[in-house]
């Protein structure tokens, strides 16, 4: 049969299976299924991305994600910030950035007891596995079948053999993984050297030469530790580099030039390689990015995120709750109290029974049919006017005190007339006249001059 062009993703550095559908973002012109190998060196990773591949196959359930699936303290740091490791609090509610070292410290507090559980699985660190693995790729998919994935637990280089890991603890995995000996860092520290793990190590560069054609449409992305430099390099040797018809990398300069590499590859290769940050590409595929391929929140989470924002914002709640409602009883008494005092004189219902009946004693009851009205004294007497005008403007006061001013005007008035008939007699009206004196307020005037 005709052999038709295939589209092979190889992911080589998996890490916590971000970036396994890559393809999906940066080949979207291709069409038919995919085959996707995915290479992945660290012990303590190997079981859960074994898992993952099973669940992108449909023959398991999605595994879940415990701990923060970074390679690196950049891609950690992200992840710092959602669980309370990316600033501490200083004096006066000021704060700064953590340093690595901090926010490393940070987390893996947060995230102990998940870390804690990670344990190699000695099943997938069988070569013969690697092997079986590794033949899938003699089988090509036919154009209706659906995208395949296989994992193959191993390392990747120029050689067949083995590769040895050290520093494959749980807290190395806070730092980006394991190590590969004879490459640690001074900046890791006296453990570095435990904690070893001897793990199978893949030809890929002869594996890719003799599992596909130039005609394959291969999208190689390398995040492995440095092996790319060796690896490159062989298939440039092998006269494979065509085989590649997109490259995504991460260069590691601590192995070597990468530069020079880059240039090396650009003079054998017609693919320019894609670096990590450039083209939109972050390291992880759109799937997978940290925004929505993040861990639970571990029992152990500190609130450091929080501290004294928290309780400020936390008080100022309260008090703004508290005005709130303040404002609120306030509103509510005002118009219970509306409600209550009438907006002639402030008075209850029974209390203007009481005013009616006070008017009525003084004035005299009103006719029937007559409106209340009537039992106003108003226009009956100047003086009597003056006094009941100004019981209208203490409209707030109690019938007590309405009664007493009502009183006192009536105690004025008598006063007043006996004064008037001292006067008048004084200047030779009769007291029978006296009425003529109120009646006429100027003559008033003159007596009292």
């Amino acid at each position: 049969a005709a052999r038709h062009w295939r589209n092979v993703y190889l992911d080589m550095g998996a890490n916590w299976a971000n970036t396994l559908r890559l393809y999906k973002d940066f080949a979207k012109e291709r069409s038919g299924p995919w085959e996707v190998y995915a290479f992945e060196a660290s012990p303590l990773i190997q079981p859960y991305v074994e898992k993952f591949v099973q669940f992108l196959n449909g023959k398991g359930p999605r595994p879940p994600l415990e701990v923060p699936p970074s390679g690196s303290t950049a891609e950690f740091a992200v992840y710092a910030k959602r669980y309370g490791c990316s600033w501490k609090w200083k004096q006066f509610f000021r704060r700064k950035h953590m340093s690595d070292e901090e926010m490393r410290k940070c987390m893996s507090n947060a995230f102990r007891k998940p870390l804690a559980k990670l344990k190699p699985d000695p099943r997938l660190l069988d070569t013969s596995l690697v092997h079986q693995r590794l033949a899938e790729a003699t089988h090509p998919l036919r154009s209706s079948e659906h995208d395949r994935f296989t994992f193959i637990p191993a390392a990747v280089g120029a050689t067949e053999g083995k590769m040895r890991l050290t520093a494959v603890n749980p807290q190395q995995m806070i730092r980006g993984g394991a190590l590969v000996a004879g490459y640690e860092s001074t900046k890791h520290g006296s453990t570095a050297i435990n904690d070893t793990v001897d793990v199978p190590m893949v030809d890929v560069a002869t594996w890719i030469m003799t599992s596909f054609s130039d005609s394959d449409f291969v999208f190689l992305k390398m995040d492995v530790e440095g092996a790319e430099f060796d690896t490159l390099n062989k298939l440039l040797d092998l006269k494979a580099a065509g085989r590649i018809k997109r490259l995504f990398w991460e260069c590691h300069p601590s192995r070597g030039n990468c530069t020079t590499l880059s240039e090396t590859w650009s003079r054998g290769s017609s693919v320019a390689p894609v670096h990590e940050g450039e083209n939109g590409y972050r390291g992880f595929d759109s799937l997978s990015v940290p925004e929505v391929y993040f861990p639970v929140n571990p029992p152990d989470m500190p609130h450091r995120g929080q501290g004294p924002l928290t309780v400020v914002i936390g008080v100022s709640s309260i008090l703004v709750c508290v005005c709130i409602c303040f404002v609120v009883w306030r509103q509510s008494a005002s118009e219970q109290y509306s409600k209550v005092h009438s907006a002639g004189g402030g008075d209850t219902v029974q209390e203007e029974l009481e005013r009616q009946d006070i008017l009525a004693e003084v004035y005299g009851a009103a006719d029937a049919g007559d409106g209340i009205d009537e039992l106003s004294p108003e226009g009956k007497d100047p003086d009597i006017d003056r006094a009941w005008q100004a019981i209208q403007r203490e409209c707030g006061s109690s019938d007590d005190e309405d009664v007493n001013k009502l009183l006192a005007t009536e105690e004025y008035l008598e006063g007043e007339d006996f004064f008037l008939g001292k006067k008048l007699d004084s200047v030779g009206v009769s007291a029978s006249d006296s009425s003529t004196v109120h009646d006429k307020p100027g003559a008033l005037a003159g007596l009292m001059d």
